[in-house]
């Protein structure tokens, strides 16, 4: 049996990813080719790359914004040539987003910055051990599971 989740931690857990995910937008190199998004936009763009041809509706539940916000940051992306909009074959009403070529060149330098930026905030100071593998896994692994349970709560991804 697994010891109970003590409350304090678990807010400090997520004080500490919110920390985390601010530390890493503001931490640009500037040599990196990536386009940097506003916030609206990189989550829209975040959800059309994990979920190709989704719907505009899908793609407010899946983020959380509200239409007119939801509006502003696929303007942003189509000015960017980073999402396309194409007609949906079986029911030509419904409009189906995609990432553009452009977008996948952009990801891939954002995650290379990424992973730099990671892997020299984990590298061992004077007085401590390496960060193992599977210390960064267990992590991706817990992230991962706490992810998709806050997605279930919101009934996303329950189908």
């Amino acid at each position: 049996m697994e010891p109970a989740l003590n409350p304090h931690d678990l807010a400090d857990l997520a004080d500490l990813i919110v920390t985390v995910a601010r530390e890493i937008t503001l931490h640009r190199d500037g040599e990196t080719p990536n386009i940097t998004l506003t916030s609206s936009a990189g989550n829209v763009m975040r959800y059309i790359d994990r979920n190709p041809g989704s719907t505009a509706g899908a793609v407010a539940l899946g983020t959380g914004l509200h239409r007119a916000n939801l509006s502003t940051a696929l303007g942003e992306l189509e000015q960017l040539a980073f999402v396309r909009r194409e007609r949906d074959e079986n029911d030509r009403r419904n409009i189906r987003l995609y990432p553009t070529a452009t977008s996948a060149k952009n990801l891939v330098h954002l995650r290379e910055e990424w992973a730099q930026l990671i892997a020299d905030a984990l590298a061992p100071a004077e007085t401590s051990a390496p960060v193992a593998t599977a210390t960064v896994g267990d992590t991706l692994a817990l992230l991962e599971r706490l992810e998709t349970g806050l997605l279930r709560r919101r009934g996303i991804g329950t189908e």
